[in-house]
């Protein structure tokens, strides 16, 4: 006999998430997660799908109070929207997911899912979700928005506006179930369309995060320099130059630097910054500290002559570097292509199996010839109000 519960006991949360859920990288571990829920101080809604007392499905939400949505565990928003990346629904078939989904009570905007919480979700979500890998942008030409042949105008990529209808008999187009909604016609700057795959909720590429594989040069740095062209190399080799001739020098591993870290985050990005919440600037120092607590912290500091110029904090787990935080000094141009190189220099003499960017492009990660790696999100726009609860 199948059931659905929805768990907000703190206590069984955190043992569902460390009995179930799979830890694959570093924002999947429990006390990474923990130390951001203790200072949002959310209330968790985790879904639980259980099967003769087994578990066989789980989505870790919680209600986001701002806005009385949901979003995915702890719930550590900026600018509305959470942080960490890679996050996974549990699922043991596409049956599960659905019904998971439509247990959610209330809107939620499930950001940052990895490609595997994607296999057990509904073929018509996966069809409308479709991504061209090499240039992440959807297949145009095989997009349609439902099995009724109403089809995509593909020169502007807009739905006919003047007739709307689904053939040349003018039958117009069902309002309830077969709309498209003008968002889900649009297309941002990457060329990532969102569709619409049922009458509530929609499935869409949310951002590209960027990763350094060693391994592709044979953990050979010049290798990796190789595959710039002459012109790109000689600029970026010119800019670093200019102020290694400054006099540059590196420290490492001192957390007593994660405060000149945010200092420059703040004086750069100020109220646009994840530091200026209060709340993620404390989850992230108690995490720094649990992280340099069990040797996994990574600090790089640059100074030019005796002035910190650079500041970056990472996360080594298992072979792997996930770059979570940094923070650059204005007074010098350029700074922050000397401290990335840095970065893939490390990576190689240590052997690092990937180095991991985050999201975001920022203007340099693709010149750069990271391997970009596409995250999805859920948006679910519940209509019915559930009576699932524990």
């Amino acid at each position: 006999m199948a059931s659905i519960r929805i768990v907000k006991d703190p206590d069984e949360c955190a043992f569902l998430w460390q009995t179930y859920y799979p830890v694959e990288c570093f924002f999947d571990l429990w006390q990474v997660r923990e130390t951001f829920s203790q200072l949002y101080d959310r209330e968790n809604n985790f879904i639980v799908y259980e099967e003769n007392g087994r578990v066989n499905g789980l989505l870790a939400l919680c209600r986001i109070t701002e806005t009385d949505e949901l979003a995915f565990f702890p719930g550590e928003i900026w600018n509305n929207r959470t942080w960490m990346e890679q996050n996974k629904i549990i699922s043991k078939n596409n049956q599960i997911m659905s019904a998971m989904l439509h247990a959610v009570q209330g809107n939620a905007e499930i950001r940052y899912l990895c490609q595997e919480s994607l296999n057990n979700v509904s073929l018509e979500m996966r069809d409308n979700c479709t991504v061209d890998q090499e240039n992440f942008t959807v297949d145009q030409e095989n997009f349609t928005v439902d099995q009724k042949n109403f089809t995509v105008d593909q020169e502007n990529r807009t739905v006919d506006q003047k007739n709307q209808t689904v053939d040349q008999k003018n039958q117009t187009v069902d309002q309830k179930n077969q709309t498209v909604y003008e968002d889900n016609r649009t297309t941002d700057e990457d060329n990532r369309t969102v569709y619409e795959y049922d009458s509530a909720n929609t499935l869409s590429v949310d951002e590209i995060g960027y990763l350094f594989y060693p391994e592709q040069y044979e953990y050979n740095y010049d290798r990796y320099l190789g595959v710039f062209a002459g012109k790109s190399r000689k600029k970026i080799m010119s800019e670093v130059n200019s102020i290694e001739k400054q006099g540059v020098s590196f420290r490492y591993d001192k957390p007593e630097d994660i405060d000149y870290l945010f200092q420059l985050n703040i004086s750069n990005f100020g109220e646009h910054g994840y530091f200026h919440d209060p709340r993620f600037l404390n989850a992230f120092i108690r995490l720094a500290q649990n992280l340099h607590e069990k040797e996994m912290l990574r600090v790089v500091t640059v100074l030019v002559g005796n002035e910190v110029a650079a500041v970056d904090m990472g996360a080594v787990w298992n072979n792997t570097c996930t770059m979570i935080a940094g923070g650059t000094n204005k007074n010098f141009p350029g700074i922050a292509k000397l401290i990335n190189l840095h970065h893939m220099k490390w990576a190689c003499v240590e052997k690092i199996s990937s180095l991991d960017f985050l999201c975001g492009d920022f203007g340099w990660k693709k010149r750069f010839h990271l391997t970009p790696r596409p995250l999805y999100k859920i948006n679910v726009h519940q209509k019915n109000q559930n009576t699932f609860s524990r």
